[in-house]
């Protein structure tokens, strides 16, 4: 799911806030403006009923600035209609549903001014209750822009206790000074961020689909000097002979000698990462890799987008619109979609998929009552063609995955996508 809108394939991006889709989620093209805030106010007060709510999660974004210092007055104006936003947020949802954590947009983290990062953290803390652990969820996401070392000690003051780092290596016309420069100034970012205290640094690197020798050792370097808790690889440009391809390079022994443990999809975290390290159950949701499970997430800010269980929505993606509705005290929902029972059925089995090298399918009929083979009939033939690829074994009650790299997994997981009801969204290189 995009941040705000979907990319045409011949753009690329590293993900600034949520991941790719793949079926768990419906993309934004298959939102419909049928959907407003009074269902944005029925699906929040149905997770609040729920015998076991969700656990919260607070995504803020500003898709529509453009970075730089926030100093006019007009900015600062602006940035309190999404701060209102967070206090008519906080009004829905009961107080006994604790905040889990915080995921910041670059946009928000780079752009807006002290003064008004302050209100932000401030109406949150009044805004919700937070949970003891949420400040280790405190995450401020910079994509490839690079804050100053002043900001990175602002925004541990106001209690960030994570940044994740997007590095580019893929340019095609991307000269060694280029690289090395881009090492250096992410290298300098993290040593500092170590330094002052965050307790988790994690690193999207974007990759070009052939890498020398040189880069591969300087990539090793780079790693061991940052120590950065969660890695994540992405490989753009045409694929290329498996032997010479940069995941090929790196995954046998270069990043097992630094720590780091594969999760699938290709994300690489080590040990000493706070959430994800621990060796808890792992789960998936839009904003990845979470030992949370079954994350309700809140969207706050123009374009932003809430994922509440069975129902997704986005905000007025205009800022004239999105003020408008929150000047008037309305939650600014602008369009949204609901998933049948089948497409939640599906998204269970994809999840478990992405966390899981074993999948029960066993379990899976007990839950939701139904006989796989018959169920997925349709799906067994291409399943078969993956076992004979080498990529899976499909007995009667598992499915065991042999390949977890991100192309294997995400070629998975679209057998079981409904692309008849799901709308498709650009794959990973392209999707900001």
């Amino acid at each position: 799911m995009g941040k705000s809108k979907e990319l045409s394939r011949n753009e690329t991006g590293i993900p600034e806030l949520f991941e790719p889709y793949c079926g768990l989620y419906p993309g934004i093209s298959s939102f419909t403006r049928e959907y407003d805030a009074s269902d944005y106010r029925e699906w929040v007060s149905r997770s609040n009923g729920d015998p076991v709510p969700a656990p919260l999660m607070l995504v803020v974004q500003d898709s529509t600035h453009a970075g730089g210092r926030d100093t006019s007055a007009r900015q600062l104006d602006w940035h309190a209609a999404i701060t209102r936003e967070i206090h008519l947020q906080g009004a829905l949802f009961d107080r006994d549903r604790p905040l889990e954590g915080i995921v910041c947009a670059p946009a928000i983290t780079t752009g807006w001014s002290n003064d008004a990062l302050y209100d932000l953290t401030s109406s949150i803390q009044q805004a919700f209750t937070l949970a003891p652990a949420a400040f280790a969820r405190w995450c401020a996401c910079f994509g490839k822009t690079r804050p100053s070392v002043a900001r990175l000690k602002l925004l541990r003051v106001l209690g960030f206790s994570k940044i994740r780092l997007g590095v580019d290596l893929s340019q095609p016309r991307q000269h060694e000074a280029e690289r090395l420069s881009e090492f250096g100034h992410a290298g300098h970012l993290l040593v500092e961020a170590r330094n002052l205290g965050y307790r988790a640094l994690a690193v999207d690197l974007m990759l070009p689909a052939v890498v020398s020798d040189a880069l591969v050792r300087r990539i090793e370097t780079f790693l061991a000097q940052t120590r950065a808790e969660c890695l994540r690889l992405m490989v753009t440009g045409p694929r290329q002979d498996s032997t010479t391809t940069p995941l090929s390079l790196l995954r046998p022994g270069i990043l097992a000698g630094l720590g780091y443990h594969h999760l699938g999809m290709d994300w690489y975290v080590t040990a000493a990462d706070p959430s994800l390290g621990s060796g808890a159950p792992l789960h998936w949701s839009p904003l990845g890799y979470t030992n949370i499970r079954g994350l309700d997430i809140i969207g706050a800010g123009p374009g932003a987008v809430s994922v509440l269980e069975d129902a997704s929505s986005r905000n007025a993606l205009q800022r004239a619109d999105y003020q408008q509705l929150v000047n008037l005290g309305e939650i600014p929902t602008e369009s949204g979609v609901e998933l049948e029972s089948d497409d939640v059925l599906r998204r269970s089995v994809m999840s478990a998929l992405l966390v899981n090298e074993r999948f029960d399918i066993e379990a899976l009929e007990e839950r939701w009552g139904i006989i796989f083979s018959r169920y997925f009939e349709a799906e067994l033939p291409r399943l078969r063609e993956l076992e004979q690829q080498g990529r899976l074994m499909l007995g009667e009650r598992e499915i065991r995955t042999l390949d977890r790299g991100r192309d294997a997994l995400l070629t998975l997981c679209r057998i079981f996508d409904n692309q008849d009801r799901v709308a498709r969204v650009s794959p990973l290189e392209e999707v900001h």
